[in-house]
């Protein structure tokens, strides 16, 4: 019997797309750019759509989280204050949240959004004065949520004039294509193996 040694990089690869083969029927995990101004109408149109949040969102274990990458356009004082979601849901309730920053608990209420029209809201502040505010995130996992349609995520505390002295503002994001999460894991795995190999080289292994 011929004996051969698999390369190292073959054996990730393929483990990897078993994971990803395995997991195609299952959850997905779910990315939002926001940046799409929804209200007011009166914004400077050189800031309406620039993109300043990122939020992903696991449909198996419904873990979201939130990151605020750049409310510089906002003015110094600025943070998100709210996301409001329509969807398919019982009785939500927040379970668990990790803070990454300055809010420590996600806090759920019914109805929200621009126009008051949302099904429900996910607060981001707290009686301590909590504040998602640039370069923080936070991450909370939810009970009785099924599905979701739209989103709006609202910045509030603006103090720049582009905004036509209102001090909040409401963004939606674009629908986004949702991979399985075993594709995220390997994509993981490959950035992983190639700083593996990187170091190997390095030490002329």
């Amino acid at each position: 019997m011929i004996s051969m040694k698999i390369p190292r990089f073959l054996q990730v690869v393929a483990c990897c797309l078993g994971l990803s083969a395995a997991g195609l029927g299952h959850a997905s995990v779910l990315t939002y750019q926001f940046g799409e101004i929804l209200s007011p109408e009166s914004v400077d149109p050189a800031v309406a759509n620039v993109s300043f949040a990122t939020l992903t969102v696991d449909t198996e274990t419904w873990t979201f989280r939130l990151s605020a990458d750049d409310l510089s356009g906002f003015g110094s004082g600025a943070f998100v204050g709210a996301l409001a979601i329509g969807g398919d849901f019982s009785h939500v309730d927040v379970v668990n949240t990790t803070p990454g920053g300055g809010i420590q608990n996600v806090s759920y209420h019914p109805g929200g959004g621009p126009g008051g029209v949302f099904d429900f809201r996910f607060d981001l502040t707290g009686p301590r004065q909590d504040r998602l505010t640039d370069g923080e995130w936070v991450e909370w996992t939810v009970q009785g949520l099924y599905g979701l349609d739209y989103l709006a995520l609202h910045v509030r505390g603006i103090d720049t004039i582009a905004f036509g002295g209102s001090s909040s503002a409401w963004y939606g994001a674009p629908s986004p294509i949702p991979l399985p999460a075993s594709v995220w894991l390997l994509g993981s795995a490959l950035v992983g193996f190639a700083a593996m190999r990187r170091r190997q080289l390095a030490k002329g292994v």
